[in-house]
């Protein structure tokens, strides 16, 4: 019965626990004739079975053990969120895409309204809430961009690059001068890269403040006027920015380094500059929608 439960032809085995069961019973009932020893040679020869069976077993339970909880950590897929962002007070909000930056934790956005007298003022709302909240002192801000650990925010207003506590707590901070500001990123290093002014070059400044160097400047060879909206890359060290003028297919994106020594690289053309995105993809506007993650490849 034994030799039958472990036969490697499938159709030679017992089909049922039923099967055995019946066959035990029958063995039981057939006395002592039925129950006679087997040698022990088919005795050992059993065993060896029964040893490679239950190996065969374990491994496969280990290997299920291994396994498993591997795919049960597997990430839900992600759902598609909608959600409209109001002003309060009768304000507007300002809707070019440089006019409002999510917090690098992906916790609270920040965003910038015109109340009913033309004053621009900055407005943070968590995203898992409906109500936003004004961050006093950021009046005449343009153009926000946050602390890599989303502390802070930085923004031009009055000619000058400022920053402030998400929180709320104390006045804005003075960096550096900056006359007509046109974006700006900030790196994990403590370095800011921004455009001081609508036309001209990317300069970078601690901030902590001092004396803002140049960093970038517009090649006369591709026929650039200016350069603006930086956005540091997760190394710290290379950071993305559009070149002006706009050409037919777009803005021309170039990736530049710190290291001035390092000849930008063209990456592509879009209609807005560039945001990354983990694990390693640019989001862009082309025509009158924002593409997917995806889209574009950071080698």
């Amino acid at each position: 019965m034994v030799k039958r439960c472990l036969a490697k032809d499938p159709q030679e085995r017992w089909q049922s626990a039923r099967d055995v069961m019946h066959q035990l019973q029958w063995i039981a009932a057939a006395g002592s004739a039925a129950g006679t020893p087997a040698p022990v040679t088919a005795r050992r020869r059993v065993r060896e079975r029964l040893a490679w069976t239950l190996a065969a077993v374990a491994l496969t339970a280990a290997i299920v053990a291994f396994v498993a909880p591997r795919w049960a950590r597997r990430p839900p897929v992600p759902r598609l969120a909608r959600f409209t962002v109001t002003a309060t007070g009768g304000g507007t909000v300002m809707t070019e895409p440089t006019s409002a930056a999510i917090s690098p934790d992906g916790r609270l956005l920040v965003f910038t309204v015109t109340d009913p007298g033309g004053l621009p003022r900055l407005w943070i709302r968590p995203l898992d809430s409906l109500s936003a909240r004004l961050v006093p002192g950021t009046e005449n801000a343009i153009f926000p961009f946050w602390s890599p650990d989303s502390r802070f925010i930085a923004f031009f207003a009055d000619r000058k690059l400022r920053k402030i506590s998400a929180a709320g707590s104390g006045p804005p901070e003075v960096i550096c001068d900056a006359p007509s500001g046109r974006g700006g990123t900030w790196s994990k290093e403590g370095v800011i890269v921004f455009a001081p002014l609508p036309m001209g070059p990317l300069l970078r400044v601690q901030v902590g403040g001092g004396e803002a160097v140049e960093v970038a400047r517009p090649d006369p060879a591709r026929r650039e006027a200016g350069l603006r909206f930086p956005s540091f890359l997760p190394d710290g060290r290379h950071f993305l920015y559009v070149s002006l003028p706009r050409r037919r297919e777009g803005f021309e994106v170039y990736a530049g380094a710190l290291d001035r020594e390092v000849e930008p690289r063209r990456i592509m053309a879009a209609d807005s500059s560039p945001v990354y995105a983990e694990p390693g993809y640019l989001l862009f506007a082309r025509g009158i929608a924002w593409w997917p993650s995806g889209s574009t490849r950071v080698g």
